[in-house]
């Protein structure tokens, strides 16, 4: 949206908001006259009035449709799952250095500063959705600062599957769910799927060669994590889904690798083989 701005008594006054005027005679029949100036466009001067003649250059500001700010949104959720490949390489001291950064662009840059991702009601104030995004990662990594993997894995559970079945679930709909018709089945597996696949290539990156877990193992915990809080996502709780989410994805973690690598392999393979015979 370009707008042509009039400096009027030191007041900066929109003239027209859609884009040039093609036709100045036919859009303003009441009396206004074009007076041209020298930024390659025309100020309009009513007739008669005393005006200081200062025009602003027309700057673009077409406004963001509800949709275009989602999708950029959910782009945001994501980014920073990517501080995780930093996690080897800091102790907890980093990781709460890193947690208050994101404090202070989710209660101060974002709202203010990045409106291509904060909804109407958000601008110029507190999001509660990014501060419990922030707060809720940054809590889940402090706790398991000892074994970072775990957090790191809940956090990508959050950061890819939530946003994906937000995404998914808007672009292509489909069925829903009974006993919540703003979830998509679409949705959930979507957030199946970008949980799977984020928590497990975090926890291979930040996983000690020596804890013996093995990739295919690995694999088949973060589906059956992943799956679950897929679930909890769908669920019409009062309780912010960031927080649930996490902290249900980090607790199944750390009960998944608190099993023995080698006997958590066989009890996992032998529960996921059963439910196969079932199905089929």
């Amino acid at each position: 949206m370009q707008t042509v701005l009039l400096l009027t008594f030191g007041q900066y006054t929109p003239l027209h908001s859609e884009g040039w005027v093609s036709n100045p005679a036919a859009a303003f029949a009441g009396g206004l006259k074009p007076t041209p100036r020298n930024y390659g466009t025309s100020c309009f001067l009513p007739p008669g009035r005393v005006i200081y003649p200062v025009v602003a250059k027309a700057t673009s500001t077409r406004e963001l449709t509800l949709e275009e700010i989602e999708d950029r949104r959910q782009l945001e959720h994501m980014v920073p799952l990517f501080l995780a490949f930093l996690f080897p390489y800091i102790d907890y001291r980093g990781v709460l250095v890193l947690g208050l950064l994101g404090l202070v662009y989710s209660l101060y840059v974002s709202p203010r500063w990045v409106q291509v991702t904060t909804r109407p009601e958000e601008r110029n104030r507190i999001s509660i959705a990014k501060l419990s995004y922030t707060l809720a990662s940054l809590s889940v990594l402090l706790c398991f600062h000892r074994r970072i993997y775990i957090g790191a894995g809940a956090f990508a559970v959050l950061a890819v599957g939530d946003a994906l079945s937000n995404l998914v679930g808007r672009k292509i709909g489909g069925a829903r769910f009974p006993y919540n018709r703003r979830k998509t089945v679409a949705g959930f597996l979507a957030f199946s799927v970008g949980g799977t696949l984020a928590s497990w290539v975090v926890i291979l990156w930040n996983a000690p060669a020596e804890a013996g877990y093995p990739a295919t193992t690995l694999l088949l915990s973060c589906a059956l994590v992943a799956s679950v809080c897929a679930v909890v996502e769908t669920l019409p709780t009062p309780v912010d889904d960031n927080i649930t989410i996490v902290w249900v994805a980090a607790a199944l973690f750390w009960l998944l690798f608190s099993i023995e690598p080698n006997d958590g392999s066989r009890a996992l393979m032998r529960w996921i083989s059963s439910i196969a015979f079932r199905q089929g």
